[in-house]
């Protein structure tokens, strides 16, 4: 009697998370293609330079994990070598940016929990396993073997999707929980200056109804505008707490819960990225759309899959022609579009495209939902998937480092360490210089001077006298800072650029119309645009960043900063000056704003300008 023929291997979640993943990472990919886009810019590269190399390899090989992903999404290994080469480039090339440390923590997550035969490169899921060494008479008993052996290939990715569920899911908590505590501050929930705020006016008048009754109606409801900050910081604090009850629970009411949520929380990613460039945050709200597939709707998204795989082909054909002409139109959008875009992915509005269609077929599959399980569980799965206590642990501990990362980035903010990037961008928080405007953590200053005293470095950060002894070549926080009242550095002058007089006309006219701040402060890595502001505006920012970018320059570089320190919370009365001329410092100038940083200290800590008088919206 013939034995049954091995199943066909079925699309599964982590089949469309691969895909989703892939084209997220697309977006560092089209970044790094822009350096190469003229045919001088390729000719002039050196190919034997490490510059070269580190340009054009890791990227390269991005390029082809994410083809490779396209074409084989059911493989273990596919997966695992797109999250490879997405640690390398991002390492490599990857900015310091918030979303960027996002992509970092999922292709973690997908190292951390992927089979080992798919890590090393062996069985998993393609292979044969054991079969060709085994002598086997007769083609009934190959093919019971091989049943037995897709059982075992398929238990270990059911497995392998399980822990990527329970990875994603850590990841979500930790991230609502993280952004919504550091909106807990006055700043934000200002409507003058709230980000919130901003947002919401910059996607109504981006939506072209900014001249429509019902802008006007809001504009001149104050009421409406302060209660805006507030659902959002409710929401953000809510949704983890909702999660974890929901999952606690189990059951069909706490099902429900979970798909409820997923549709808020499409709708508020798609809302933060429908603002037109610059204030559109779209690239951090495309990554959070894998962490949704895996953690929310894994049921739902397999189910889908499976539904288009076996759909007919003109079906097929046709959502493939549909979205093409769709992407098309948005490429010639684009192509015709002067928005700024800073930093470019190609262009706002196809990517923008890709959030509506895959967080609207999110929210759909959340709506519609499915009945689980996803697959019979046969008695050789079953044994396959069991698990001691121990390796249970194991397993689920490695899950859950990447939200280990995501958190340790995120408290770094409130212990002194960095606060770019850290998961509190938008959120009008200052916790620099000394000040606060956080209500619940009201002494920053206190932790790092107790951390100076118990090196031996300072005795006191914050006396006056500290700011010019040696003390100060030690410490490495946020809260001994400069004002910059005026330089001509350009590595200074654009440590804090205004990306808001570069808001399309109809978006100022609208923040203006509602009363709220034009000021959208990012502090960019270098800015080779130009000056965004005609007149120079005073800032602070922590000494570590000055030194960073005064110690890289040229010796022979001569330029001016006059500043005040800041200490306490408190700008000190005193004006200084910093000079370089004919290659040596001037006498009278404090050395120390020039001292090299130690090459851990520069990557450990980073931190963006701020003010102490006010908190207004800050990247």
């Amino acid at each position: 009697m013939a034995a049954p023929a091995p199943p066909r291997r079925q699309h599964d979640a982590l089949s469309v998370f691969t895909l989703v993943f892939a084209q997220c990472l697309a977006l560092q990919v089209a970044k790094d293609a822009q350096a190469f886009s003229t045919w001088e810019a390729v000719r002039e590269l050196k190919w034997d330079a490490p510059e070269s190399f580190k340009a054009i390899v890791p990227t390269s090989a991005l390029a082809a994990s994410i083809a490779i992903a396209h074409v084989a999404p059911k493989s273990d290994r596919a997966l695992v070598a797109l999250a490879l080469s997405g640690v390398l480039v991002l390492c490599v090339n990857g900015a310091q940016s918030n979303h960027v440390f996002l992509e970092l923590a999922i292709a973690l997550a997908v190292l951390f929990t992927a089979p080992l035969a798919a890590l090393i490169g062996f069985g998993g899921d393609g292979a044969r396993g054991d079969d060709d060494a085994v002598h086997v008479d007769g083609k009934a008993s190959r093919a019971a073997l091989e049943l037995v052996e897709t059982s075992k290939r398929q238990a270990r990715r059911d497995a392998f999707s399980a822990r990527m569920t329970l990875a994603m899911r850590g990841l979500l908590v930790v991230l609502y929980a993280a952004t919504g505590f550091a909106k807990l501050n006055g700043a934000w929930h200002d409507p003058a200056t709230s980000c919130c705020v901003q947002m919401l006016l910059g996607t109504i008048a981006g939506m072209g109804v900014g001249d429509s009754k019902f802008f006007t109606w809001l504009a001149q409801n104050t009421a409406v505008l302060e209660a805006m900050p507030y659902g959002a910081t409710a929401f953000e604090l809510a949704f983890p707490v909702i999660l974890l009850v929901s999952l606690a629970r189990g059951g069909v009411n706490a099902r429900r819960s979970v798909r409820v949520l997923t549709i808020a929380g499409a709708g508020f990613h798609v809302f933060i990225a429908l603002p037109p460039p610059p204030m559109s945050v779209y690239p951090f709200s495309m990554i959070m759309a894998p962490m949704y597939v895996m953690a929310l709707v894994p049921e739902e998204c397999a189910a889908a899959a499976r539904a288009m795989e076996e759909a007919s082909t003109f079906a097929y054909a046709a959502a493939v022609a549909a979205i093409t002409a769709l992407a098309a139109y948005a490429v010639q959008l684009s192509c015709a579009s002067d928005y700024f875009e800073y930093p470019a992915y190609f262009g706002w509005e196809l990517w923008m495209l890709w959030v509506l269609l895959v967080f609207g077929g999110i929210s759909a599959l959340a709506a519609v939902g499915v009945t689980p399980p996803l697959h019979a569980r046969d008695s050789v799965r079953t044994r396959a998937t069991k698990q001691s206590p121990a390796s249970t642990f194991v397993t689920t501990a490695f899950a859950l480092l990447p939200s280990l990362f995501v958190f340790a980035l995120s408290a770094s903010t409130y212990l002194g360490v960095r606060t770019y990037p850290s998961f509190a961008m938008f959120s009008n928080l200052l916790i620099e210089g000394g000040a606060s405007n956080h209500w619940l953590v009201k002494s920053p200053l206190g932790f790092d001077l107790n951390a100076a005293n118990a090196n031996g470095h300072a005795s006191n950060v914050a006396d006056h006298d500290a700011a010019t002894s040696s003390s100060v070549y030690y410490y490495y926080g946020p809260h001994v800072a400069l004002e910059v009242l005026d330089t001509d550095l350009p590595a200074l002058r654009n440590l804090q650029v205004n990306l808001a007089p570069l808001f399309p006309a109809r978006v100022l006219a609208a923040l203006t119309a509602a009363n709220v701040s034009a000021e959208f402060y990012i502090t960019p890595p270098g800015w080779s645009f130009p000056q965004t502001e005609a007149v120079f505006r005073p800032f602070a920012v922590p000494l570590v960043e000055v030194r960073r970018r005064v110690s890289a320059l040229d010796p022979e570089v001569e330029f001016y900063v006059t500043y005040r320190w800041i200490r306490g919370g408190k700008r000190e009365a005193t004006v200084r000056e910093y000079r370089r001329r004919g290659g040596a410092v001037v006498a009278g100038s404090e050395e120390v704003l020039g001292a090299p940083l130690p090459p851990f200290r520069a990557t450990l800590h980073r931190f963006r300008s701020f003010d102490l008088d006010y908190s207004p919206c800050r990247h």
